[in-house]
């Protein structure tokens, strides 16, 4: 939608008159009054005009439901009313992946939505971001719309998470220092060593109680 032949700036008649009129009060309130009733209908021509367009329109989204034939629905938020349109006005269209892939889309937020084919088992996966979808049950009724009769598909909840995995340790370092013996060293004893008795001797005393057997 384009409304650059319509003004863009806030409308001031007072620009189109010699400045000194402003200072009379009864002139200045006058020009004030004209210019808002002039703004005012210069917003409502470009409201007017964003209802012809179906991606902008917001209170005649009920007119463009009536079109289609859809039931009115004034609950649901505007993009979901539009996709809902959307969908129905692309009713004739030939179904291909990349269509299926554009559908899904219209139900998640930012547009992230994936279609991964099976053709060998007659299937496709929807994979959609967790937490964008804007109506589950929508989508639903838009796939059981458009898809061909003789394919299914499953919902995959992806899930995308940024970071870094860290893996860090502790290495331990030892020394082995091994000191070798001086196998040059030599002990000299001068004349006949003297024996050393060495012992450990142990004494008890052996105490024998005998049983009363008759008490």
């Amino acid at each position: 939608m384009d409304n650059s032949w319509m003004r863009q700036n806030e409308v001031d008649i007072s620009r189109y008159l010699p400045k000194f009129l402003l200072k009379d009060k009864r002139i200045s309130c006058v020009l004030a009054a004209d210019s808002a009733e002039h703004e005012l209908q210069r917003l409502s021509l470009q409201d007017l005009q964003a209802q012809f367009y179906l991606s902008t329109a917001t209170w005649g989204l009920s007119l463009w439901e009536e079109f289609v034939g859809l039931p009115i629905d004034r609950i649901s938020d505007y993009k979901t009313r539009r996709t809902r349109v959307y969908s129905k006005i692309n009713g004739n269209v030939i179904v291909t992946p990349d269509f299926l892939r554009q559908l899904i889309n219209r139900y998640v937020a930012d547009k992230t939505g994936q279609l991964t084919e099976h053709n060998e088992q007659y299937y496709f996966d929807v994979v959609l971001p967790d937490g964008k979808v804007l109506s589950f049950d929508e989508l639903e009724a838009a796939l059981r719309l458009y898809t061909p009769a003789h394919l299914g598909w499953k919902y995959i909840a992806q899930t995308n998470a940024a970071g870094g995995f860290y893996v860090g340790g502790i290495i331990s370092c030892a020394w082995q220092i091994t000191i070798p013996a001086d196998t040059t060293y030599n002990l000299e004893i001068a004349g006949a060593g003297e024996p050393v008795i060495v012992g450990c001797v142990s004494s008890g005393t052996e105490t024998y109680i005998p049983a009363d057997l008759f008490k």
